[in-house]
C-alpha cells in the first residue's frame, strides 16, 4: 500500500468517525459548549484511550515543542510542507527543529500529535505536493511509523487530518442552523458551497494584492498586516475563514449577543466586504492602472485581515485546537481584541493560573533532554 492510499484511507476513517460521532446530537448552546463533542471526536480520530484535552495545547508558532511541553503535557502541530522538506543539500527535514527520530519518539509516547495541514480532503490536486521527491520520503517514513492499520479497520494515529475531520462538524452546524440533514444527503457539503462562494468573488482581488506587495508596498500603515504567523493570506484560505464563520454565524450570535463585533451587525457582515472585492477586483483585471491595482488590493487586504481576526476569536477553536487549549502568541494579545465567553488563552496565562507538576518530574526533564539530543536521522526513511 503506498503513501498516497494510506492517506486517502486515513482521510476517510477520521472523516466517517466525525460524521458518526454528530449523528443525533442536539444543537449546542453555543460555540463554547461544542468543545466536549470535539475531543470526543479528536480521541476517537486517533483511537487514542489516554487523550486529555484539558493537557493539550494547540500549535504554538514560533515556540520549540520541548518548550511547550514544559508547560503542556501534550501538543498539536501543523506538519507542512515547508517542515517537510530538507534543510540544506543531501541533508534529512527536521521538522520544528528536531531530528525526524526525536519528533517519532514524543509522538509514540503521548506527548505530539501531527496534524497534516495542507492536506485537502476535498481536492486531490492539490495533494499531489505531498507525493513527491524527499517530501514524500519523510511522510512515508512518518506514517509508517505513527500509524498502525489494523485488520479489522480500525486505525490507531498520531497524524490526523483536520480538513477531514472539520467537515462533518462545520456541515452539523449548517444542519442545526437550517434544520436539513445535509451530512446523510448526496449533497455538496454547504460549508464548501459558502468557500467556493467566496472564493469565486475575491480571486481577482488576492492576485492584485499579491501583485501590489510584490512591488514592495503594503498596506502595514492602515493597520492591515502583511501576513500572519509568518503565512501570506491567500484566497483559498480566506474563503476556508469565510465558510467557518458563515456555517458558525448562528452560534456565533449565541455566544456574543452583546457584544458589537462585526459578524454580527448584520445577518453577515462580510458579504458588503466580499462584493466590494469582487467589483474592485474585476476594475482592476480591465483597466490595469495603478489606482485600481491599489483599490482592488486593499479591498483583498482589509477582507482577508478581518476574516482572520474573526476566526482566530470564534472558529480557530475548532480547526486548530478540537475542543483543547488554544494557545495564542502573547503579541497577539497585543492587537486581536479580548472576547469574554471563548476558551482562547496565552500559555504564558496557562503557566501563571496552573502549576504543572508533570513537567517538573525529573523523568520528564530526563526525556525532554533526550529529545534535544541529535538522533541518527541518517537510518530513519527506508
Amino acid at each position: 500500500m503506498g503513501l498516497k492510499e494510506k492517506l486517502k484511507i486515513l482521510a476517510d476513517k477520521q472523516y466517517e468517525i466525525a460524521k458518526k460521532e454528530l449523528e443525533g446530537k442536539s444543537e449546542p448552546e453555543g460555540l463554547n459548549d461544542l468543545s466536549g463533542i470535539l475531543s470526543e471526536i479528536f480521541r476517537k480520530a486517533t483511537n487514542d484511550c489516554q487523550f486529555r484535552r484539558i493537557e493539550t495545547g494547540s500549535d504554538l508558532i514560533n515556540e520549540s515543542i520541548p518548550l511547550q511541553l514544559m508547560t503542556q503535557p501534550t501538543a498539536l502541530r501543523d506538519l507542512t510542507i515547508k517542515e517537510l522538506e530538507p534543510k540544506g543539500t543531501n541533508s534529512l527535514p527536521t521538522p520544528f527543529n528536531m531530528p525526524l527520530n526525536s519528533l517519532v519518539d514524543l509522538a509514540r509516547t503521548g506527548h505530539l500529535y501531527l496534524n497534516l495541514m495542507q492536506y485537502d480532503y476535498d481536492n486531490d490536486d492539490r495533494n499531489e505536493q505531498f507525493f513527491k521527491g524527499q517530501i514524500a520520503e519523510t511522510l512515508e517514513a512518518l506514517v509508517d511509523r505513527l500509524v498502525t492499520f489494523f485488520p479489522d479497520g480500525t486505525i490507531s494515529s498520531k497524524i490526523y487530518i483536520m480538513s477531514a475531520l472539520r467537515k462533518p462538524v462545520f456541515n452539523k452546524m449548517i444542519e442545526w442552523t437550517e434544520g436539513t440533514s445535509l451530512i446523510s444527503s448526496a449533497k455538496t457539503p454547504s460549508y464548501l458551497d459558502y468557500y467556493q462562494e467566496c472564493l469565486t468573488q475575491i480571486i481577482d482581488a488576492e492576485a492584485a494584492c499579491r501583485e501590489f506587495y510584490s512591488s514592495g508596498n503594503n498596506f502595514t500603515a492602515e493597520g492591515i498586516p502583511m501576513n500572519w504567523r509568518g503565512r501570506t493570506q491567500e484566497n483559498y484560505g480566506s474563503a476556508f475563514h469565510y465558510a467557518y464563520l458563515k456555517s458558525a454565524s448562528k452560534m456565533i450570535k449565541r455566544d456574543f449577543k452583546n457584544e458589537d463585533i462585526d459578524i454580527i451587525k448584520s445577518d453577515y457582515g462580510f458579504d458588503t466586504m466580499i462584493l466590494l472585492c469582487a467589483d474592485r477586483g474585476k476594475k482592476w483585471r480591465l483597466n490595469n492602472t495603478s489606482s485600481n491595482l491599489e483599490e482592488a488590493a486593499r479591498s483583498f487586504a482589509k477582507l482577508a485581515h478581518y476574516l482572520r481576526v474573526e476566526h482566530v476569536l470564534h472558529t480557530v477553536q475548532i480547526t486548530g485546537a478540537w475542543g483543547c487549549v488554544w494557545n495564542r502568541p502573547f503579541n497577539e494579545y497585543l492587537s486581536f481584541k479580548e472576547v469574554e465567553g471563548t476558551f482562547l488563552t496565552s500559555i504564558k496565562d496557562k503557566n501563571a493560573k496552573e502549576n504543572n507538576s508533570f513537567s517538573k518530574t525529573p523523568e520528564f526533564q530526563k526525556f525532554i533532554a533526550t529529545l534535544l539530543k541529535n538522533n541518527n536521522d541518517l537510518v530513519f526513511c527506508k
